[in-house]
């Protein structure tokens, strides 16, 4: 049993590159589906643990080329290939956020919803249109997740359009109609459509609160027809990079 950790010890070096450069990808693009971090994060450390497992038994068959040489190569290959692009996402990402919020104070006497702690899907009313959208907060500032409820719609998908209230002006355009696409099965009766979306608004910093129109819109496939199904002001801030 002992003879294989020493066998295969290459592969666990090997498959922790494999599993940070999946970690990286995952960071880089923003998919924040939790319990895939988890998963990533629990193997890497089931893989160290292995690690420390050959190197122990190494040291007691006196293969102390594995012992000294080999896993310490093999985890300073690794730190070499998967640091660096964390580093540059890191420095590239960096900073101290801009002034958008500071620049577009929300006005005074200005009604502004505010996201939700959790979805409290028991708080929708069916005869209710303004209880449809649900915004809830994110793990961090600028990060959103959505939920619509709505009568019967065909085949399609939702995405969501965000503007600086006050000005109309137009934010994370493209990036936001691409990260909250929410694809719609056909329903018949009121309900959750879709699943729960995400959007991540980019201008602003973090505790800079301005006024965000949030508009849901519906993208029928079956004959490309878009429509807009609702909108909200609400009191939100950007992600500070």
């Amino acid at each position: 049993m002992t003879d294989k950790f020493l066998k295969y010890w290459w592969t666990y070096s090997l498959a922790c590159i494999v599993l940070c450069a999946c970690e990286v990808f995952v960071v880089i693009n923003e998919i924040r589906v939790l319990q895939l971090r988890y998963v990533i994060l629990y193997a890497i450390l089931g893989i160290l643990v292995l690690q420390a497992i050959t190197w122990v038994i190494a040291l007691y068959k006196r293969k102390f080329k594995i012992a000294f040489l080999g896993i310490p190569a093999g985890l300073i290959v690794s730190a070499l290939i998967c640091l660096p692009p964390f580093a540059l996402y890191a420095l590239g990402t960096a900073g101290e956020g801009d002034d958008f919020g500071k620049q577009h104070p929300i006005p005074e006497g200005m009604n502004c919803n505010e996201p939700v702690e959790s979805m409290q899907i028991d708080s929708v009313d069916s005869l209710d249109n303004t209880t449809w959208l649900r915004i809830h907060k994110g793990a961090q500032g600028g990060y959103y997740n959505y939920a619509y409820f709505s009568p019967p719609l065909p085949d399609g998908y939702l995405y969501i359009k965000c503007y600086e209230a006050t000005e109309n002006f137009p934010l994370s355009e493209q990036r936001i109609a691409a990260r909250s696409h929410n694809p719609v099965r056909g329903h018949s009766a009121f309900g959750l459509a879709g699943g729960t979306g995400y959007f991540t608004i980019y201008e602003g910093s973090f505790g800079d609160y301005y006024a965000v129109r949030v508009e849901v819109w519906f993208h029928d496939t079956s004959t490309d027809e878009e429509r807009m199904l609702t909108s909200k002001v609400y009191k939100m801030e950007g992600w500070q990079r």
